[in-house]
């Protein structure tokens, strides 16, 4: 709950999780792995990516685990503001 006197929503912190944490899934899975699979991204340069990217699946997991909670979250939320 919000400190008395405040005007914020509880589920105002989780919403903005849950929207910057899909953005950067989406930049991820839509920018970033495409550029990987071109013949620029295979040529050796300092963008490179390699076979095994440890980091993309890092983040991935990180974003994708985000993701999930917020939404368990926001549930949370909505399901305590729906039994007052």
């Amino acid at each position: 709950m919000p400190p008395e006197g405040s005007f914020g929503s509880p589920a105002l912190p989780w919403l903005i999780s849950l929207f910057s944490s899909v953005s950067a899934l989406g930049i991820l899975y839509f920018v970033i792995l495409p550029l990987c699979d071109s013949p620029a991204g295979k040529g050796g340069g300092s963008w490179s990516c390699g076979p095994d990217m440890p980091v993309v699946y890092l983040c991935s997991a990180l974003f994708l685990a985000a993701v999930m909670y917020s939404g368990y979250r926001l549930a949370m939320i909505g399901m305590a503001g729906r039994g007052s």
